[in-house]
């Protein structure tokens, strides 16, 4: 079967620059799949809409599937050939795209789960990414927020986080004061408390504009007699309710959106 996208780029769909490791394409690979499941397919689009919502979920997992196989990505670098490696021109991407839309639904249950499987100490892999990925960015911890999955900022993050890079050390995994493999490390304790008072201002920002997007989108769901609480149904309503409303609105509520299904990620 021939290539569904023969035009697309990989690394521009997960957004992931050409040299990213494969920790930081997982990652955005995950985000993606979260944003475009079919079963996150929003009510109210037009055909035109839903069928653009789905090809979005498509060229992700395309995506995903040339970067995700070493000989495929590899191929694609040099000569920009979008084929899986293992499968030449018989692969069937239909059936490929039909059996990642037919798997479980993503739900904030199914993520918490993961996030505990994935940090277990005896079983998870949490442990063995952070390895890498330190050991790969010559010891930048900022980086590992952006391609461990599950770790968001926070302050007890960093702390965890540190924690699991003293034990790795203390274990003898490496030498995490060793400047010719991870001179990053230093600089990083060196700026470590810069670094956490600008991520916490940031953090502190986000969480600001998101209190004010609530009480608006309170204040107009009151106006229009729908009763808010923490589903999704009831902002599905108050969207319905305000359908043909102005833009500035639509995207007051798609804001509160990505706030919440952030939220429940947590």
């Amino acid at each position: 079967m021939t290539v569904p996208f023969p035009d697309l780029d990989p690394y521009e769909v997960l957004g992931v620059k050409t040299k990213a490791n494969d920790n930081t394409i997982k990652k955005a690979y995950r985000k993606l799949c979260l944003k475009y499941h079919p079963d996150k397919l929003p009510k109210g689009l037009t055909e035109d809409e839903s069928k653009d919502f789905k090809e979005k979920f498509e060229q992700v997992q395309f995506a995903y599937k040339i970067l995700n196989d070493s000989n495929a990505r590899a191929r694609y670098d040099k000569t920009g050939a979008l084929e899986p490696s293992d499968s030449g021109n018989d692969f069937n991407w239909s059936e490929f795209f039909k059996e990642m839309a037919m798997s479980p639904e993503i739900t904030a249950e199914a993520i918490e789960k993961d996030k505990i499987e994935y940090r277990n100490p005896e079983t998870g892999q949490e442990a063995d990414d952070i390895f890498n990925a330190f050991e790969a960015s010559g010891g930048d911890v900022p980086y590992l927020f952006e391609c461990i999955p599950h770790l968001e900022y926070s302050v007890e993050e960093e702390e965890r986080v540190m924690e699991i890079i003293d034990d790795l050390d203390s274990n003898g995994a490496f030498n995490k004061n060793d400047p010719s493999r991870f001179p990053k490390y230093k600089k990083y304790l060196a700026q470590r408390t810069k670094w956490i008072k600008k991520m916490t201002k940031k953090a502190a920002k986000e969480a600001k504009e998101a209190a004010a997007a609530q009480k608006k989108l309170e204040e107009m769901a009151k106006k229009h007699n729908v009763e808010l609480d923490d589903s999704e149904d009831s902002l599905k309503a108050l969207i319905q309710a305000r359908h043909n409303d102005d833009s500035a609105f639509k995207s007051l509520i798609a804001k509160y959106e990505g706030g919440f299904k952030a939220s429940q990620k947590e």
